[in-house]
């Protein structure tokens, strides 16, 4: 009742101030088809996309379940909420980045758009990363921390899933590039397919007698297809997108911060013993050397002089 309360009072709050800011958000009887047939056919295939992602995620459990017991999706759940609370705050920088993309691809800049999209998936992954990474070596320690008797394999499928995250957020930006077309009719069905076909898949997997964590593996295996699916689809719509581009600006920086922060952790994982100290010293190192490597290699000369310059001027409102 208070989860529903809430909703309803951030909706009222919205319309309210939408009411009173925005002459075109009153509400008008109008039966136009030129613009109800656009506006449902988006509606309806991003619906079937969103309805496919739900059923996968769903169908996962049930084969859990089915095949594994209670317990096994007593993990699946915790995992979940783990990835989705993660994964929700990397979110906000695509959504802070998706204004733009849609409205330079409207105004028909499709290189400052695709530059944007390039910008919110790369800065977005490495969020990811740097808060995935000292999750991925403390997790064991952070689930006890927090459930006292966790359950079995939880700490498993939260590392699976958190990779899969990283793999999403670049999915996502391209996402925003592919809405801001409009056209996502091909993007739903074949990204859809892939997400219903993978429930048929775990179902062989674990007839044939496969470990219960191959189900959040093939889950890696399909963000990986519908990421490639995405870029492809990209291409297709907005000609100056490069899947090669992506790789080289996206794809490439964050895996060169991932593999140098995963070498500099690792000898306190191994040389100290799990604990509250440890588990401090990784994120410590996670977050400074996250930064410093952002800085150095993620952020180009001009980004970087706007941060620092933007830094400079906060030191100074201050100190007045």
């Amino acid at each position: 009742i208070l989860t529903l309360a809430v909703s309803l009072i951030i909706i009222v709050i919205y319309r309210i101030y939408c009411i009173r800011h925005f002459d075109e958000c009153h509400f008008h009887w109008i039966w136009d088809k030129e613009i109800l047939k656009p506006i449902l056919s988006f509606s309806g295939w991003d619906l079937f996309g969103n309805f496919a992602v739900t059923t996968r995620q769903q169908g996962t459990n049930f084969l859990v379940n089915m095949f594994f017991g209670v317990a096994y999706n007593a993990a699946s759940s915790v995992a979940s909420t783990v990835s989705g609370i993660l994964g929700g705050l990397c979110q906000n920088i695509l959504t802070a980045f998706r204004p733009q993309i849609i409205k330079q691809y409207s105004a028909g800049k499709q290189y400052e758009s695709v530059n944007l999209l390039y910008n919110a998936g790369k800065f977005a992954t490495i969020l990811m990363v740097l808060v995935a990474i000292p999750f991925w070596f403390e997790m064991d320690y952070i689930m006890v921390l927090w459930l006292k008797n966790p359950p079995e394999y939880a700490a498993v499928f939260c590392r699976i899933m958190m990779i899969a995250s990283c793999i999403n957020m670049c999915e996502m930006a391209m996402n925003i590039g592919i809405h801001a077309t409009g056209k996502v009719r091909k993007m739903s069905i074949y990204t859809g397919f892939c997400y219903l076909g993978v429930l048929p898949i775990i179902w062989v997997a674990y007839r044939l007698g496969m470990p219960v964590e191959s189900a959040y593996y093939l889950s890696i295996a399909l963000c990986f297809t519908n990421l490639l699916i995405r870029g492809w689809i990209l291409r297709q719509n907005i000609t100056v997108f490069s899947m090669r581009n992506f790789v080289v600006k996206v794809i490439k920086p964050v895996l060169i911060i991932a593999i140098l922060i995963a070498c500099a952790v690792l000898p306190f994982t191994i040389y100290f013993s799990d604990g509250f100290l440890r588990c401090c010293i990784v994120f410590m190192i996670d977050g400074i050397l996250g930064t410093v490597l952002t800085l150095i290699i993620a952020l180009n000369n001009e980004q970087r002089h706007i941060l620092f310059t933007l830094v400079i001027n906060k030191i100074h409102y201050h100190q007045r």
